[in-house]
């Protein structure tokens, strides 16, 4: 496994990682350990800097996705992360601003899926 330093990280699939607001160095860390694109679910204004800047300057891609909370857990939501995955660099680390907010991925994964399935 991968050390990256992310507050609660984990791996979700072969192509997205999940977990709390990585800082400049952590994503040095994942972009060294090969993770292209950066994928965030905080809301406008919450990650507290320019995270788009960051990655962009470390030669990686960035998307911004808000996930606020559960009224933000839909189709659409997970329809347009398929859309980020689909046509940027994989693998990607997605995150929320604490840990415990990279849950909406997990979530939307499970709603779309009839098993539910979080890959």
């Amino acid at each position: 496994m991968i050390h990256l330093g992310i507050p609660g990280v984990r791996k979700l699939s072969q192509d997205i990682w999940a977990g709390g607001q990585p800082d400049a160095e952590q994503l040095r860390g994942a972009a060294r350990a090969g993770l292209k694109t950066v994928i965030s679910h905080c809301p406008a204004g919450e990650c507290g800097r320019d995270e788009r800047t960051v990655a962009e300057s470390q030669g990686r891609r960035y998307a911004s996705l808000p996930l606020g909370g559960a009224c933000d857990l839909t189709e659409n939501a997970a329809h347009r992360q398929d859309a980020v995955l689909e046509t940027r660099p994989k693998p990607a680390p997605a995150h929320g601003r604490a840990a415990g907010l990279t849950g909406p991925d997990t979530a939307v994964r499970a709603i779309l899926s009839p098993t539910g399935d979080q890959t």
